[in-house]
């Protein structure tokens, strides 16, 4: 029997309690300049973003939510249009779909991965679809060069979701690149704001300009010439991030050594599986798969370890679909969903913590 730990499933005071003293002079300085928005900060961040995926334009918005609506309006996207997605994600992914008036059209997912089944993308296309959101889940990404051909061939437009995914850049080859990268910068994920934060990284200049139009009431110049939306960012908050966009590599490194002791320590149980046990992640989420998923979870929170469910629906099924264009031929999807487990991974998840984890599951 093994002494009870309490183990929360993410620890969001670990950054602040490691970094108080540079957040204290951060905020010092920002609230000592008044310039609170759309400052030198805001602009670092999106040069820093920039140089990470090498592309020319970044600009910073509220969340990835708005990230992902304000790429497809500067793309386009009209009323009825079909947007190709993956059936597995975060409503977040979804919602900017409806929003935005366009119809999704979903594809099953690998159960290697749980990410978008790539060669089910042309058996997709009509004369109506637009684009293809690409989802890099859970810290892993798609090959983007499969993709983006894909999308030159039918002239589509291609977005990428990485949410999950910050600092782990596609290699394209020989395609071109996506017409838009959106980034989060939720308190979740692995460089995070104190709160809620986003980023649109563009190719394309004149989408760049109309994403900076729209996450300010739709000024351009000096003017406001069309519909826009309040979705900036505080200075405070681009300095947070960008502090931790100057370290993204030992973050990354930092995840990693937990996900590889996981690994180890869970690779002789025949039970469980573990998802996203590939080298290209930034291991935003750690998440097996196990046939006893329910009873394994309730087993762990007894024990006080939490674990989290990412996720419990596939895509098609939330209300907000209930117009777009769906089939009931999502196996792999219904299949994951019943089976993933999300054990905790943050920065400050110590060794000892992490065999207890492992050892209280073998114990199941």
């Amino acid at each position: 029997m093994l002494d009870k730990k309490v183990i929360p499933y993410l620890n969001l005071s670990h950054f602040y309690k490691q970094n108080h003293k540079e957040i204290a002079e951060l905020s010092h300085h920002i609230f000592s300049s008044g310039r609170f928005m759309d400052g030198p900060y805001t602009s670092a961040c999106e040069k820093e973003l920039s140089k990470i995926y090498s592309f020319p334009h970044a600009s910073m918005v509220g969340s990835c939510t708005d990230a992902l609506f304000f790429s497809l309006l500067a793309n386009n996207i009209q009323e009825g249009d079909e947007i190709i997605v993956t059936s597995f994600s975060f409503i977040g992914t979804l919602s900017p779909i409806i929003r935005a008036g366009a119809i999704p059209v979903f594809v099953d997912i690998s159960t290697e991965n749980g990410m978008m089944t790539i060669s089910e993308i042309t058996q997709k296309i009509t004369s109506k679809t637009k684009a293809i959101i690409a989802v890099h889940l859970f810290g892993q990404i798609l090959d983007m060069e499969r993709i983006n051909n894909i999308a030159e061939q039918n002239s589509l437009v291609v977005i990428e979701d990485a949410a999950q995914s910050i600092g782990i850049v596609p290699n394209y080859g020989k395609s071109k690149k996506s017409e838009c990268i959106c980034i989060s910068f939720d308190p979740a994920k692995v460089v995070h704001a104190y709160g809620s934060a986003g980023a649109v990284l563009s190719s394309n200049e004149s989408t760049d300009a109309k994403i900076k139009a729209l996450r300010y009431h739709g000024k351009t110049s000096n003017n406001f010439t069309f519909l826009g939306y309040n979705s900036r960012i505080n200075e405070l908050q681009a300095a947070l991030v960008l502090h931790q966009l100057k370290s993204l590599d030992s973050i990354i490194e930092q995840r990693k050594k937990i996900a590889d002791q996981y690994v180890i320590e869970l690779k002789n149980i025949p039970q469980i599986e573990i998802l996203n046990s590939v080298e290209n992640t930034n291991f935003h989420k750690f998440v097996i798969q196990t046939e006893k998923r329910d009873a394994l979870q309730k087993h762990l929170s007894d024990y006080g370890i939490q674990t989290m469910i990412h996720y419990n629906k596939g895509l098609y099924e939330y209300e907000i679909t209930k117009k777009g264009l769906q089939t009931t031929d999502f196996t792999n999807t219904d299949f994951i969903k019943k089976r993933i487990l999300s054990l905790p991974l943050y920065i400050g998840l110590s060794t000892e913590n992490i065999n207890y984890i492992t050892k209280t599951i073998s114990l199941f």
